[in-house]
């Protein structure tokens, strides 16, 4: 449940991956319900993802759990699923039951005694993890925009400044704000969080994808990008929700949060084909880590052909500016005419 998000009853079948050097990797927690399906074809849907997950992912190893009275038999059915399926290692089998937990060990058919399960309780309160919700819908409602938003634009100084500065630059001052809002104690600096806003969504894409890999590089920072986007005002909130959604996914989040998250994501503007992007890579169980490390590698190249091209289009300006094209746009035809001399010989304008 504090993997998931939310506590899971006698009706689940949780799957976790396993990389080969014992990362944890994509987990799913599905509910069983014979209404819509036999034992054996729930088992067979489902390891038919598991096995997508693991051709996509380069996760091979899994850990299946059933909850509940009938949770050991649902776990071997998809354990036996899934062996049918890939041609993958045998998982590792848990059954909880009644705050109890035992294990069943690749190869064996004997379940271990049942053991009392362990309390985390304290432990997620000292780390400062929220415990889990009682349902995936209320864990869905914990990321809802706020009802009032926290912050309004960047002061009126600080807009222009930004526009005027090279992409870069606007990449370092959010990431520095990212960073700040991340200290404990900072989390309500109202001015970073509009400033963090502002550049995360006035562009190029090369800033925001700056902040997606530097939030999603640590849990802290995540949750920071999360709060900037539930209290974000209306303008910024679609995009925001686009690049919180995103971190979450690539720091290896809750899929019900990504979920959540993407309910208010951008999915007609500049930052819908990330959307899409976060949205397919989700549900087709894609490793997390490696487009991580891709996109990670790629942020100063793109932020160098940002700036070029920022630079090139301010020496396009400059040209333009020093060196007017003879064209004659209406405004220019309304200002010589307000120019030219009135009969009689005088000018209308100044001598």
């Amino acid at each position: 449940p504090h993997e998931v998000g939310y506590q899971l009853d006698e009706r689940h079948v949780a799957a976790a991956a396993v990389s080969a050097d014992g990362r944890p990797g994509p987990l799913a927690a599905v509910q069983w319900d014979t209404s819509v399906a036999s034992d054996r074809a729930l088992a067979e849907e489902v390891a038919a993802t598991l096995a997508r997950v693991a051709r996509d992912s380069g996760y091979e190893r899994f850990l299946i759990v059933g909850y509940g009275p009938d949770g050991a038999e649902r776990a071997g059915l998809l354990s036996d699923a899934l062996l049918a399926t890939a041609d993958l290692p045998e998982p590792l089998r848990v059954h909880v039951d009644h705050d109890t937990w035992r294990v069943q060990l690749p190869g064996s058919e004997q379940w271990s005694p049942a053991q009392p399960l362990p309390d985390l309780s304290a432990a997620a309160v000292l780390e400062g993890t929220p415990l889990p919700a009682s349902s995936r819908e209320e864990l869905a409602h914990r990321f809802d925009p706020l009802p009032e938003p926290l912050y309004g634009d960047v002061a009126a100084r600080d807009a222009p400044l930004f526009a005027d500065s090279a992409p870069s630059f606007r990449a370092d001052v959010a990431v520095r704000s990212l960073h700040h809002l991340a200290v404990p104690g900072q989390s309500d600096d109202r001015d970073r969080m509009a400033t963090l806003a502002h550049l995360t969504t006035a562009g190029p894409a090369a800033v925001r994808d700056a902040v997606i890999v530097a939030a999603a590089d640590d849990p802290a920072r995540t949750d920071v990008l999360v709060r900037t986007y539930r209290a974000a005002p209306e303008q910024h909130r679609p995009a925001l929700a686009t690049t919180a959604a995103a971190a979450v996914y690539l720091g290896g989040g809750q899929s019900p949060a990504i979920e959540a998250i993407l309910r208010h994501a951008d999915r007609e503007g500049p930052n819908a084909a990330l959307t899409r992007l976060v949205e397919a890579a989700k549900n087709q169980g894609i490793n997390p880590h490696k487009i991580r490390r891709a996109i990670g590698s790629s942020i100063a190249t793109e932020l160098d052909e940002a700036d070029a091209r920022w630079h090139q289009s301010r020496s396009s300006a400059v040209r333009s500016a020093s060196f007017p094209t003879t064209a004659r746009s209406v405004g220019a035809d309304a200002a010589a005419a307000a120019y030219r001399p009135a009969p009689g010989g005088r000018s209308t304008g100044p001598e």
